[in-house]
């Protein structure tokens, strides 16, 4: 656990560099966008509209190629990798205790997850919302100090809540609904990609440009009541999700049977 809280505050140390040493670790992603940019003749005009008004695959990836360095800017800026890993440690420790596999064991830890997270993670998150909308008054180290201390709390304390509201009835049917689809969930994650290609894109309905959040929201709902449905189904006569599948004979090196007897 000491390893990963070291890793959760790293990003604060390195935005500390970027603020007060001119760190620009950013430099080489920024570049590699602008060159793609160029050689696919993407400008700040037609970037908002690109993917909806492109009817070729080919375009879109170009477009792709370009914005995979966006992603990558994106990435090191929010100092991803530290904080990821830093919460795959913590993931790592939870299953090696087995916590998941007694809640009610965990009871009291639970309580104090959400006591504490809400306490702390509430009012901070109030803070880092405003801050983010100013600018970051207090400067960029402070900023993420404030992220630090608001984004994890919370989600420790979103945790415990449901954790604690299982605890109290695991046959709900709300906890089954989501069981099929969080057995597939890499599945799922991929797919919705393929969703809103399809939604969004030229190549599809070209709703990208024309479609207000509300309504973003409402597409949003129905793909994944879609995937649901096609989880359950799935599920229903496999062990596993297509892409688990993959996954869980190249993490184990050998063959795992797929269809159900």
């Amino acid at each position: 656990m000491q390893y990963a809280c070291m890793l959760l505050l790293i990003p604060v140390a390195v935005d500390a560099g970027v603020e007060f040493l001119g760190w620009d670790l950013i430099a080489p992603a920024v570049s590699a966008t602008e060159y793609f940019h160029h050689k696919a003749g993407i400008d700040e005009q037609n970037f908002p509209v690109w993917l909806v008004e492109t009817h070729q695959y080919a375009d879109i990836l170009k477009f792709n190629l370009a914005g995979s360095f966006i992603r990558l800017q994106e990435f090191i800026e929010g100092n991803r990798a530290f904080r990821v890993l830093g919460l795959f440690l913590i993931g790592l420790y939870i299953g090696r205790k087995g916590i998941y596999k007694d809640l009610g064991e965990y009871k009291p830890l639970l309580k104090k997850g959400m006591k504490y997270g809400l306490i702390v993670g509430f009012p901070s998150s109030l803070l880092y919302a405003w801050s983010a909308m100013h600018s970051h008054p207090f400067g960029l180290t402070a900023h993420s100090a404030i992220y630090t201390i608001s984004v994890f709390p919370m989600s420790f304390a979103y945790i415990s809540m449901i954790c604690l509201w299982y605890i109290q009835d695991p046959e709900r049917k709300i906890f089954r609904l989501f069981a099929a689809p969080g057995r597939m969930a890499l599945t799922n994650y991929l797919m919705q990609s393929v969703f809103g290609m399809i939604i969004f894109y030229g190549i599809g309905f070209e709703l990208g440009a024309r479609t207000g959040l509300v309504y973003v929201e409402w597409i949003a709902a129905a793909v994944f009541g879609i995937q649901i449905v096609y989880s359950y189904a799935w599920l229903h006569y496999h062990k596993y999700g297509p892409f688990e599948w993959g996954w869980r004979m190249l993490t184990y090196g050998k063959w795992f049977k797929l269809v159900k007897n």
